[in-house]
């Protein structure tokens, strides 16, 4: 991508934040903000420098807010979560600037730059389960695991980004690797639905059941009936090819599994053989405390609610020294010099 640091794009930047930081090009824009490529004008650290617009809104979008930079913030430092290293206010008491590690590239243009060999979807399947299981024992639920949101640097480590879901969503992603492609790319709900019973057979009256949801026999009753057994074979065959993994390919079988509580959990897939050759379970570790946040998450605040609250805990003095903490290399930081790439 070509650097844009125009002065167009400059002035979308309050001035005391461009004063820390020097902006070298835009990432990307979408509805709710912009990220810039920056450096750290002090420390020399590049980073990722994301702009929420109207990040309070309303009260869903302050929530959403408020829950983002405190789970974000409960979660680092982990050497395969993104780490939030700042916020910062905007002038206008609407926005909010968010300053993350910087990676170089994500998953998702990996896969479409056919650039991984066996061992990094081996090393980035072990990064995602290490990550997976961190966040599922301080009781949270990452919910959109994709490619696109698996940020890597040159060294491949990964780190995820944004936050029994989780693992269906991770063996998607171990099967996008080697397919190059989505697993399942049905062009709608129902035409995905049948993909997946393609391969994976017709859901037991206990995998409804475990399923929890009022709609999956109106679901179930719409798809295109169930495939025969011979169907699924071939299914399981030509993936198989594909693969030419015996060892990810039974992987696959334990993560894509329709019953919920018949999938691995991410404790169990960091013992599986094909993340040997680099299972470490001292690295492997677990959250040493339940996720809460001050204001319950159950429970609909008001706006001025959660910026205010937001705000108390992000005095200069504490931002200063947690930034200049988590910058810094050392025995309870990662090494931000090896990260250099997106998850």
């Amino acid at each position: 991508m070509p650097a844009d640091t125009s002065s167009a794009s400059l002035d979308e930047i309050d001035r005391g934040v461009l004063r820390r930081f020097d902006v070298t090009r835009k990432l990307g824009k979408g509805a709710y903000g912009i990220v810039w490529q920056a450096t750290d004008r002090k420390s020399k650290q590049k980073v990722a420098l994301k702009k929420s617009f109207d990040a309070f809104q309303n009260s869903t979008d302050a929530q959403r807010t408020y829950r983002e930079v405190n789970i974000c913030r409960m979660l680092h430092p982990h050497e395969n979560i993104i780490g939030l290293l700042l916020v910062l206010k905007a002038d206008n008491d609407r926005d909010l600037y968010m300053i993350f590690d910087y990676m170089d590239t994500d998953l998702h243009a990996a896969i479409r730059a056919e650039i991984l060999e066996e061992v990094h979807k081996q090393y980035i399947t072990w990064q995602l389960f290490r990550a997976l299981k961190y966040m599922h024992s301080a009781g949270l639920v990452h919910r959109d695991i994709k490619p696109a949101n698996l940020l890597l640097d040159g060294d491949c480590l990964m780190k995820s980004y944004d936050f029994s879901t989780d693992m269906w969503a991770a063996g998607c992603v171990l099967a996008e690797m080697y397919k190059g492609k989505t697993c399942f790319s049905g062009t709608n709900t129902l035409g995905q639905l049948d993909q997946i019973f393609l391969l994976l057979g017709w859901p037991s009256e206990e995998a409804i059941a475990n399923l929890h949801s009022p709609f999956t026999r109106s679901m179930l009753e719409a798809c295109g009936g169930e495939p025969s057994p011979e169907k699924q074979a071939a299914a399981w065959a030509e993936l198989a090819s594909i693969i030419s993994n015996e060892l990810a390919v039974d992987l696959l079988k334990r993560l894509l599994v329709v019953d919920p509580c018949a999938r691995l959990s991410a404790s169990s897939a960091l013992e599986h053989e094909y993340v040997a050759p680099f299972h470490d379970p001292p690295k492997e570790t677990s959250a040493s405390f339940i996720a809460e946040l001050k204001i319950d998450d159950n429970v609909k605040k008001t706006t001025a609610n959660y910026r205010e609250e937001l705000y108390a805990t992000l005095l200069p003095q504490e931002k200063d020294k947690a930034y200049r903490d988590r910058s810094t290399p050392g025995k309870n930081a990662p090494d931000y010099r090896r990260t250099s790439v997106v998850a």
